[in-house]
C-alpha cells in the first residue's frame, strides 16, 4: 500500500547537536518517501554575539573571531546534511542564516513555504542553561506548521 504524505517541503534545522543529526536523518527519510523538497538551515546567532559585546563579555575582535568560528561550524553542519541527503538520493538546499535562531528559522520556513519543520530535541533543564535549546522551544511555541522533534 502506498503512503500518502501531506508534506511537500521539509525544513530541517541543523545546530550541531547529535539530536539535530538524527533529525536530519528523519527529514531525509520523510523527504525521500514523500517526494518532498528538503531545505537544511543553520544559524549563526548574531543576536547573542551582539548582546555579549554590549555586555562587554566580548571585545569587537573576539566577537569577529567567534562569529567566524560559528560560521565555519554552521557550514560544516550543512555539509553533513548534504552528505546525508546525497546518500539517500535526496536533493537538499542548504541555507546559512544569521540572526536570532528561532526567528531566522521561522522566517526561512515562511519564505520557502515549508510545511514541516524537523529539529533535534531538548530538555527542560537545557532550556535554562542552553541558548540553542531555548531557541528550539521558542520555535516550537511559534511554529505555524507541524514540527517533528527528534530525540
Amino acid at each position: 500500500m502506498a503512503h500518502s504524505f501531506p508534506w511537500r517541503h521539509i525544513l530541517v534545522w541543523m545546530d550541531g547537536t547529535d539530536s539535530a543529526d538524527r533529525a536530519c536523518g528523519v527529514a531525509v527519510s520523510i523527504a525521500k518517501a514523500a517526494g518532498a523538497r528538503l531545505t537544511a538551515v543553520a544559524v549563526v546567532d548574531t543576536e547573542t554575539l551582539a548582546s555579549l559585546l554590549k555586555q562587554k563579555f566580548l571585545v569587537p575582535d573576539e566577537m569577529q573571531d567567534f562569529e567566524q568560528e560559528l560560521t565555519a561550524s554552521s557550514e560544516k553542519y550543512l555539509r553533513n546534511a548534504q552528505e546525508s541527503a546525497k546518500k539517500e538520493g535526496v536533493k537538499v538546499d542548504v541555507v546559512l542564516l544569521r540572526g536570532t535562531c528561532h526567528s531566522a528559522v521561522l522566517a526561512e520556513q515562511k519564505k520557502r513555504s515549508a510545511d514541516l519543520i524537523v529539529m533535534g530535541t531538548f530538555s527542560a533543564e537545557e532550556i535554562r542553561r542552553d541558548l540553542t535549546a531555548r531557541g528550539r522551544q521558542l520555535l516550537l511555541d511559534a511554529a505555524p506548521v507541524p514540527v517533528i522533534v527528534v530525540p
